[in-house]
């Protein structure tokens, strides 16, 4: 019975980190995605400006 008993507690445990782990993950992946988004979007932005105005 108490072995049992750990045992689903340990289970919800882990599922509880991964699911956190998950949630941090796409959490960062967020961020550097934005941040990526605006490196490009500068990028860009600076190429156009040289283009028109040499």
């Amino acid at each position: 019975m108490n072995q049992t008993q750990s045992s689903t507690r340990g289970m919800t445990c882990l599922i509880g980190v991964v699911y956190y782990f998950c949630v941090f993950s796409l959490w960062i992946l967020k961020k550097i995605i934005r941040f990526i988004a605006k490196v490009v979007h500068f990028i860009t932005y600076s190429h156009q400006k040289t283009d028109t105005n040499p």
